[in-house]
């Protein structure tokens, strides 16, 4: 089984996003630092950012969160879809759905979905409007109340071949039928 270790993001709003993910999920401050001079993701020289991170119920798990000041995020393109390249979703239990989703929402998500329930917990998808990334919030377990965790995340891919070739072959990941994916 695959376990996440971080999710990195890049925000157009680093403290409106601490704040969702503080305040609206439920994580805690981790701490940050900033970057001058940053070599990271083939930005070139001069690249400027600041990096902060954010910890929940999972051990060994952050969010990352990135504000890039030079060269400026721009926001998504007006018809980006979840189907275009980068993280496009992820999952969060959460130990009190009503309360997250009334906080997520007062700080400024956007609620895809009504509410649906499966195997006895509810779901509801939300988008972060300064990272992009869609949020399924998914009620915790009543027995054993936990959260924030996150359960899973998908990402998109130019070449689902090249994909398929790394995370089986390279990784030695079990790759299940792609029709699975919608199910």
């Amino acid at each position: 089984m695959l376990h996440f270790f971080q999710i990195a993001l890049v925000s157009t709003d680093l403290p409106a996003s601490l704040r969702f993910y503080s305040e609206g999920l439920g994580y805690k401050n981790g701490g940050g630092t900033g970057s001058w001079e940053s070599r990271i993701q083939n930005l070139g020289p001069g690249a400027r950012h600041i990096m902060w991170w954010l910890v929940g119920d999972q051990k060994f798990f952050q969010l990352e969160l990135f504000n890039y000041t030079h060269p400026v995020v721009r926001p998504l393109p007006a018809d980006w879809r979840p189907s275009d390249h980068g993280w496009t979703r992820f999952g969060v239990v959460v130990p009190d759905f009503d309360d997250c989703l009334e906080r997520v929402i007062r700080l400024g998500a956007q609620q895809i979905t009504a509410p649906i329930v499966k195997e006895g917990r509810r779901h509801v998808a939300i988008r972060d409007l300064y990272t992009g990334v869609y949020i399924e919030i998914i009620e915790s377990d009543p027995k054993k109340p936990s959260g924030p965790t996150v359960t899973y995340a998908t990402s998109s891919v130019s070449d689902l071949e090249k994909a398929r070739h790394f995370y089986g072959e390279l990784l030695a990941f079990e790759l299940l039928p792609l029709e699975l994916l919608h199910a």
